[in-house]
């Protein structure tokens, strides 16, 4: 891969969103201007030829990830630029809240948490997230939690004239990690319980839908567990025990567990004094909870 100079770098942009020309296909504008391929355009404002030119010649390029000013050093081939910009740890979110535009608020998934706290305070829940919404009445609401040392966006979605209510939990940070989670919701009334869980969603939009959240027919509930217009509502997480719970990256040997909680890689030994050792055939380092 080629590296090119700064002061060359830098003038590779598209002129629709401002970053790098690094992701096809790379469109030719009228005025002499390039898009990129992450933007979406009007069709009236669609360019008409693709510059195969610059591509050919981009393939042989590193480029830095789009998210450079965040914190992000990577450099990245051509081909590999997209997979990774989609699953950065500085790629930036907006705020989530309800109604949506209502925050103007953009920045990382770790900056998202302290904006919650100082500016929806109501909206960040204690572990596990207990909810008891009001089942007559339609709602929408998007909840941060943080657990494990990871955040994750908890969206409820109420219905009362469908009579039905949704619940999505999904994972803040790089997305390659969500199949590392899944979480339970449990509804409780007095002695009677009902749970279901799914697998943590990526945080790859905020649409709910069946195939991405857990739906509950109010109806069916109100049967099982009484007639009661509030329940309470427990959302909980269960992590698969392969990801550090201090630098978020994949476990690999050797495989630590902290007497304070959760499991940790060799490289953070170092930061961690109340660790444990414990080994079997496969030369991992662990302890069953």
């Amino acid at each position: 891969m080629i590296e090119l100079k700064e002061n060359v770098i830098e003038k590779l942009k598209c002129s629709e969103c401002g970053s790098y020309l690094s992701c096809a296909p790379i469109m030719m504008k009228s005025d002499g201007n390039s898009v990129c391929g992450r933007c979406e355009l009007p069709e009236e404002e669609l360019p008409g030829a693709r510059n195969k030119v610059y591509e050919e010649v981009a393939s042989v390029v590193s480029f830095p990830c789009r998210y450079r000013e965040e914190g992000c050093s990577k450099k990245l081939p051509w081909d590999n630029v997209k997979q990774h910009e989609d699953q950065c740890d500085y790629r930036i979110y907006e705020c989530p809240v309800i109604p949506s535009g209502t925050c103007s608020w953009t920045g990382t998934h770790s900056q998202l948490l302290d904006h919650y706290k100082d500016d929806h305070p109501d909206l960040v829940m204690d572990y596990p997230c207990k909810l008891s919404p009001d089942l007559t009445r339609d709602g929408e609401e998007n909840f941060l939690m943080t657990v494990f040392g990871f955040i994750f966006l908890v969206q409820v979605k109420l219905s009362a004239s469908a009579g039905k209510m949704w619940h999505c939990v999904r994972y803040l940070g790089n997305s390659a990690y969500t199949a590392n989670f899944d979480y339970c919701l449990e509804i409780k009334n007095y002695d009677c319980v009902m749970m279901k869980s799914k697998r943590v969603s990526a945080r790859d939009g905020l649409q709910i839908s069946r195939n991405n959240s857990i739906e509950v027919n109010v109806k069916t509930l109100k049967e099982f567990l009484g007639s009661c217009e509030r329940l309470t509502f427990t959302i909980t997480i269960r992590k698969k025990g392969n990801i550090c719970f201090r630098c978020k990256k994949e476990l690999k040997p050797v495989k630590l567990y902290c007497l304070s909680g959760g499991y940790h890689c060799g490289n953070c030994r170092s930061d961690i004094t109340n660790m444990m050792d414990f080994s079997d055939n496969e030369q991992y380092h662990y302890t069953k909870h």
